[in-house]
């Protein structure tokens, strides 16, 4: 299966002093259990009140998202903290202002007190358990476009990054600039990640709107029954996938 890594963002995020990275063969790491998933965390670093927050609020997330797509993962969700920002960085080569990423069936992420500083711990989770989800049903056919505005609408998180970016967001002439973007979003500048995020943030709110959320989730389905996107957006919309990408980019 192919690896796709998905991200978040951290906002605006203040500079963490810079420290010096740690054997992580010396670390001994422990794992919370809850509900929905193993925390694996340094317990020298991140105390148990921030894991066991994190773990309620996961739980939470995860009840509410699964019932939303009526989908249960197929395998067991493992959550891992760094311990800093420099140390999420090195070992995921994210850029300071993602806040996590995840791939397959893990969400690795900046420490829970960082987020939570800056009001961005539930959207967090949310966005990146949402790509777990997304990414199980449609076996990873999902166009990134389509992904990453389930992520933000399914998150909340959407009045952050409208909060965060300038009034004149840039543009997109096609659904595969948007996926091009995204694909490449670590190297980005954050005015081009933001506008990125947003734009699909408000095709998914138009589909929503224009063809119901029940609708759009059976596209889903078709996409892990190994249709092409182009024949569920015809079955979806009844539009060919060139006249679905023209109504929708003139239409948010």
């Amino acid at each position: 299966m192919k690896k796709i890594i998905y991200c978040s963002f951290i906002i605006l995020l203040i500079a963490c002093t810079s420290t010096k990275k740690e054997d992580t063969a010396e670390i001994e790491e422990q794992i919370l259990n809850s509900q929905y998933a193993s925390i694996i965390y340094n317990p020298k670093i991140i105390s148990y009140e921030d894991i066991s927050y994190t773990a309620e609020v996961f739980d939470a997330i995860a009840n509410r998202l699964e019932r939303e797509f009526n989908h249960n993962p197929i395998e067991p969700i493992t959550i891992r903290i760094f311990s800093n920002t420099q140390e999420f960085t090195y070992n995921t080569s994210s850029q300071w202002w993602e806040s996590a990423i995840s791939y397959a069936n893990i969400i690795e992420m900046q420490p829970p007190k960082v987020l939570k500083k800056r009001g961005i711990l539930a959207s967090t989770l949310a966005h990146e358990y949402t790509h777990i989800l997304i990414n199980e049903i449609t076996q990873d056919y999902c166009p990134i476009w389509l992904n990453e505005g389930l992520a933000v609408y399914h998150s909340g998180e959407i009045e952050i990054l409208l909060s965060n970016s300038n009034t004149n967001l840039i543009s997109f002439n096609s659904l595969s600039q948007l996926n091009q973007t995204f694909r490449n979003i670590s190297q980005q500048d954050m005015d081009l990640a933001l506008s990125a995020y947003i734009t699909a943030y408000h095709i998914v709110a138009w589909n929503y709107k224009t063809y119901g959320k029940s609708k759009l989730h059976i596209l889903l389905d078709n996409l892990g029954k190994g249709q092409s996107i182009e024949q569920a957006i015809k079955d979806y919309a009844g539009i060919s996938y060139s006249e679905f990408e023209q109504k929708v980019l003139s239409n948010i």
